[in-house]
């Protein structure tokens, strides 16, 4: 049931299959600058290929795990396998009992994955028992800037021959406004401007670099460019 996908795997995830109880670990703050296929992939199990249980066979919960910001630019890729998944250990032995019974305790987990919070219906649970007090909230980006400090060229495209030197995005991500386009640009140190276009109610939006002069910028009303304030 371990969701294979081509980028090898989610961004955070792994099957654990020690005795030792692990409790309120926490991760902080993780960006993701292009598509993933998965967010998180975690399971619980007694008989994950590298396996350390105790001696009767148990293994150990992850307990109050919290995932606190993570952050991806765009939607996941879709298609068989790609899912996010968290489970337990399904059969735990009748010996094992209270944190050695292998569940997903109380984690918690902060998101954003193109301006909206993963929630339970993106996940494959095949085993809820064995996931009690799951939570998922919204995340709040400590480094968000405001639109209103990227200089906007209103009717403008910036790309390779006209005003930047190299295309970060050879395809447009989807966003949900020029708001999520600039904080894509700001999440890496390489973009210097974004072309943002909205076509049929969509927003598109494309990282550049080497936006150094503005009056290159190609006309076409279907566009605006918005410049990073270094």
């Amino acid at each position: 049931g371990w969701p294979e996908t081509k980028s090898g795997q989610c961004t955070i995830g792994g099957i654990y299959g020690s005795g030792a109880v692990k409790s309120n670990y926490k991760l902080k703050n993780i960006y993701v600058e292009t598509a993933a296929s998965c967010a998180v992939g975690l399971e619980i199990s007694k008989t994950a290929y590298s396996r350390h249980p105790t001696a009767a066979g148990c293994v150990g919960s992850i307990v109050n795990m919290e995932i606190d910001g993570l952050f991806f630019d765009e939607q996941f890729k879709t298609g068989t396998g790609y899912d996010n998944f968290i489970s337990g250990e399904a059969n735990p032995y009748s010996s094992c009992t209270g944190t050695l019974r292998g569940q997903v305790e109380n984690l918690t987990i902060s998101s954003n994955v193109a301006g909206t919070a993963l929630s339970a219906s993106d996940f494959v649970l095949p085993a809820a028992s064995t996931v009690p007090g799951l939570k998922f909230t919204a995340a709040t980006d400590p480094h968000a800037v405001e639109l209103a400090r990227y200089t906007r060229y209103k009717g403008k495209n910036a790309y390779i021959g006209f005003g930047a030197s190299a295309e970060i995005d050879e395809d447009g991500a989807d966003v949900l406004g020029p708001q999520q386009c600039v904080e894509r640009c700001q999440n890496d140190w390489s973009c210097d401007c974004v072309s943002y276009e909205t076509v049929d109610g969509t927003g598109y939006c494309w990282k550049r670099r080497g936006c150094e002069d503005p009056t290159q910028f190609e006309d076409n009303s279907n566009f605006d460019v918005y410049v990073r304030p270094w």
